[in-house]
């Protein structure tokens, strides 16, 4: 598993425990969470997911970039790297 995969699971993990942590704290114990508490973690986690968001994007072009060169390199050395006469193109 990549480390950004690795993180969006671990920031939703934390998404979904401090939401149940607010609910179990509201019904069971009649405490009101601060709202600006909620509020700051909330921009918190969406600035983190939307930075890995960023990066996937930013990963995905640079991967297109790379295949394309390498398509562009096969189709100028040749398919498989010889040339008409079946010898290594060096």
């Amino acid at each position: 598993m990549r480390f950004s995969k690795k993180v969006l699971a671990i920031s939703l993990a934390s998404i979904f425990i401090f939401t149940i942590v607010c609910f179990i704290f509201e019904f069971m114990y009649q405490q009101d969470i601060s709202s600006s508490l909620i509020d700051n973690f909330f921009k918190v986690m969406g600035t983190e997911i939307a930075a890995l968001a960023f990066m996937k994007i930013t990963e995905s072009i640079m991967d297109a970039k790379v295949e394309k060169e390498k398509v562009k390199n096969n189709f100028i050395d040749g398919i498989d790297g010889k040339d008409e006469e079946g010898s290594e193109i060096q």
